[in-house]
This record gives structure tokens, sequence and C-alpha cells, in this order.
């Protein structure tokens, strides 16, 4: 799978959650919480983060945290899981 830039990934129709879209939104995520250590997000502050709806967004969630690489926080908030 060849890298996308952040403008070719918004450009892209909203995919469903099994495509290489998705997966690259997927990856883009999990890059932002990695560049940001301590990032915490909302559903809402996501979606104007990277330019997705809501419901977008929480199945990128989803993805993560299934991943393990984000855990649901205080007050409704993602925040990535730290290796001990």
């Amino acid at each position: 799978m060849r890298p996308m830039s952040i403008v070719a990934i918004r450009e892209l129709d909203p995919p469903d959650q099994r495509g290489e879209a998705f997966a690259h939104a997927v990856a883009r995520a999990k890059a932002d919480f990695l560049e940001m250590p301590g990032l915490m997000l909302t559903v809402p502050q996501a979606a104007r983060l990277w330019g997705y709806e809501a419901g977008y967004c929480e199945a990128i969630f989803a993805a993560l945290e299934q991943q393990g690489f984000i855990v649901r926080a205080r007050r409704a908030s993602f925040a990535r899981v730290h290796a001990r």
C-alpha cells in the first residue's frame, strides 16, 4: 500500500469500512496520535481535524480501539494507549 498525502485522503469519497481508503484514514488517525503525544480527541473534534463525518470518525476510533491502539478516556474522548 502506497502512502497518500493528507490532501489526497481528504479528497476521497467516503468509503466503506473495509476499503483501502478507510485503511488510509485509520493510518492517518494513528499517525496523528503518534505525532502528538497526549492527544485526546472527541468525535466532534476528530471530525473537524480530519474533515470526515462524525459517524466515519466513530468507525475510525472503533478500528483503532479494536487494535488496542487507543482507549476511550474521560469525557467521551479517545487517547493513545502507551506501551510500558
